[in-house]
C-alpha cells in the first residue's frame, strides 16, 4: 500500500489560507465550487470516482481515485484543493501560494528534486493553467504533476500522485484529462444557461 505524501498541502491551510470546507456542493461525480464572481465544475476522468471524507481528512478538499480502489491505496491520485484567498487574514495572493506550495515539495523530497514548468497544459476554457512536473532521478516520489489555477479570489490546486507500480506517462494523460475537464464559468455565466 502507498502512502502518499498529502500533509504538504495541508500545511498550507494555517495561517496563510483558509480550505474550503466540506458544504460546497458535491455530487458523487463532479465537484462543484462557488466563489466569489466565479463557479469551478471539476469532474473525474472516465473510470474515477470521487473521494471526500478521507481526501478531507489528507488535508484535500476532495480527490478522484480510479473506481473499485480507494484513497490510501490507489494507484492514480489527482487531489484537489481549494483555497478562498478572499478570506484570508493577511490577503495571501495566488503567486504566495504557488510559491509556498513548491516550496513545501522541495523541503519534503530534498535537494534532488527536480521541477519542471510544463507547456500549454489547459482547462476546458483554454485557459492556459501552470503546471509543474517533479521528479528525483534517485529514487521514486509519488507527486508527478501539479497545476495551479488563479481564480482571482479562489486558488485551485489539482496533484497528481501515483503508486511506484503506476506508469507515470498513463498517469499524466490521466491528469490531462482531468484537467481538460476542468470548468471556469464567471457566475453570470451559469445563470444565463
Amino acid at each position: 500500500m502507498v502512502v502518499f505524501l498529502l500533509f504538504l498541502l495541508a500545511g498550507l491551510s494555517g495561517n496563510l489560507t483558509e480550505l474550503v470546507p466540506s458544504e460546497s456542493t458535491l455530487d458523487s461525480n463532479t465537484a462543484f465550487y462557488e466563489g466569489r464572481d466565479t463557479n469551478y465544475i471539476l469532474s473525474p476522468p472516465r473510470g474515477f470516482g470521487m473521494e471526500v471524507e478521507t481526501a478531507q481528512a489528507a488535508g484535500y478538499s476532495f480527490a478522484f481515485v480510479p473506481d473499485k480502489q480507494s484513497f490510501d491505496s490507489a494507484d492514480i491520485l489527482i487531489g484537489a484543493t481549494i483555497y478562498n484567498l478572499a478570506s484570508t487574514e493577511n490577503s495571501v495572493t495566488f503567486e504566495t501560494v504557488m510559491t509556498e506550495d513548491t516550496a513545501r515539495l522541495r523541503a519534503h523530497y530534498g535537494e534532488h528534486l527536480l521541477i519542471w514548468p510544463v507547456d500549454s497544459m489547459m482547462n476546458f476554457r483554454g485557459d492556459i493553467v501552470p503546471t509543474f512536473y517533479f521528479n528525483d532521478p534517485q529514487r521514486f516520489i509519488p507527486t508527478v504533476l501539479v497545476s495551479y489555477y488563479d481564480g482571482g479570489t479562489e486558488a485551485i490546486i489539482l496533484e497528481l500522485n501515483i503508486s511506484d507500480r503506476t506508469n507515470r506517462v498513463g498517469a499524466e494523460r490521466v491528469f490531462e484529462t482531468c484537467l481538460n475537464y476542468f470548468k471556469v464559468l464567471k457566475r453570470k455565466e451559469v445563470a444565463e444557461k
